[in-house]
């Protein structure tokens, strides 16, 4: 059995599709103890992507859950194992803890209490996924707060970006001058310091919001913001990018969707017509976004569009109608198998294997 474990291994070490999916199907053939055993070694692994590979497969898990939950906090809490490991860890039990399913108070207790460890680990790609799974719990207490508030003198950018996410969450006031401070670092954290402010009420804020939109490297990333974190006062400009004639594509999809979700109608109706488009990062952007934001009426879009079969997105389609699960998500799947294109066939291949483990 263990060359079979080896061969599973060395499939999901592999960045291509096809071996990444045997992989998956050789996984799911052993039974669930072996399996389970099998994926808190893979979790470990030295390599990142066998490591991802290991992570979506417990997030893909449903038979003894509970148990491979159990064995994954007892393989986290041995003091020999590797930041990246246990990082893997964290990434990989989050939807278990922060979802609405069920879960013993035993085990949220001990993830509780690594998420704490992991939080004061002198790694920042640990720190930070600890952060991540305490941001998506809603995490809220004072001690939390004192933590971010030091967090945005951190040396590590993603950790501050975080931080001002999480204040500007929690709406913490005090919070206005550390996020003034942090204003003197690199555009990408700026837009997101920026906009913390933003959502704590700050008004004067409209030289530095023009010197994101003239940051060619960071206006992509500004315009996304803006949709999560900005206010309706922004539209005007979202909308006046969306519309510029000689314009980045996916930057007016940006700015379209973030003027969308801020409320406007026009920015809804720009998205509806950029997910037409010939292009298919542009119309596959438009189509994710619509997705995100419970577009109505989405699901029969999808289904037409792929019983076109020449949309130049079939590809993201195929992957939004297993992510979405309507109620005639595996017919609109199985029927996608049969498209022109090869690319659309593979990829149903694989969303119908991702259906069918839920």
């Amino acid at each position: 059995m263990q060359k079979e474990h080896r061969k599973i291994r060395n499939l999901a070490a592999s960045s291509a599709a096809q071996p990444a999916r045997e992989a998956t199907q050789r996984l799911q053939a052993l039974p669930a103890d072996e399996r389970h055993g099998l994926l808190v070694e893979l979790i470990t692994d030295d390599d990142v992507v066998v490591r991802e590979f290991a992570a979506y497969a417990v997030q893909n898990e449903e038979t003894g859950l509970p148990g491979l939950v159990a064995a994954l906090l007892e393989r986290a809490a041995q003091p020999a194992l590797e930041p990246l490991g246990l990082a893997s860890i964290l990434f990989a039990l989050e939807p278990f803890f922060t979802s609405d399913s069920a879960s013993a108070a035993e085990l949220r207790e001990r993830f509780a209490e690594l998420l704490a460890r992991a939080s004061k680990s002198s790694n920042d790609d640990l720190r930070y996924q600890a952060y991540a799974a305490l941001e998506a719990s809603g995490e809220s207490g004072d001690a939390y707060v004192e933590s971010l508030l030091e967090l945005l003198s951190e040396h590590d950018s993603d950790l501050q970006i975080i931080a001002a996410q999480g204040l500007a969450r929690l709406k913490i006031e005090r919070a206005r001058e550390p996020l003034r401070a942090a204003l003197t670092g690199p555009t990408e954290l700026r837009v997101h310091i920026g906009l913390a402010l933003i959502t704590l009420g700050e008004p004067n804020l409209r030289e530095e919001i023009e010197s994101w939109m003239r940051d060619g490297a960071q206006r992509f990333t500004a315009l996304v913001a803006f949709g999560d974190h900005g206010d309706p006062a922004a539209i005007p400009m979202l909308l006046k990018t969306a519309k510029a004639w000689l314009g980045e594509p996916l930057h007016k999809v940006a700015a379209a969707r973030s003027a969308a979700v801020l409320g406007s109608e026009e920015g809804r109706a720009l998205l509806l017509e950029m997910s037409r488009s010939k292009r298919p990062e542009v119309s596959g952007f438009a189509l994710q976004s619509m997705s995100a934001m419970g577009w109505p009426q989405l699901d029969r879009q999808l289904r037409h569009a792929l019983e076109a079969k020449d949309h130049p997105a079939a590809e993201v389609i195929v992957d939004l109608v297993a992510e979405r699960r309507a109620a005639d998500a595996r017919e609109v799947l199985e029927q996608a198998l049969k498209h022109k294109r090869e690319p659309v066939r593979d990829a149903a291949t694989e969303a119908l294997e991702k259906f069918d483990r839920g």
